[in-house]
């Protein structure tokens, strides 16, 4: 398994921690890139990054979506929300 993609239908929260699980057991190597699609929710973002971040092998790359520079954000909805301060506290 040096190359593959592993497609998990599941919740964030329960697809990391299997993800680090698997890798902990030598079933499966870290993974080098996560795309993270957030829940949108105050705290579970926070979670959801910090599990990424534990499962994610070293030198890998996080990334999702919905997170916006100041400059971007017209109307400033984003940098009110749960995503924008739990990215921040990240």
């Amino acid at each position: 398994l040096q190359s593959c993609v592993l497609p998990l239908p599941a919740t964030s929260v329960v697809a990391l921690k299997l993800v680090h699980s698997l890798a902990k057991r030598q079933i499966t190597p870290l993974p080098e890139v996560i795309y993270l699609d957030s829940a949108h929710e105050e705290g579970e973002v926070l979670l959801e990054l910090n599990l990424a971040w534990k499962a994610l092998a070293p030198g890998g790359v996080l990334f999702g979506d919905d997170w916006l520079l100041p400059e971007d954000d017209e109307d400033g909805t984003y940098l009110e929300g749960a995503t924008h301060r739990d990215v921040l506290r990240f």
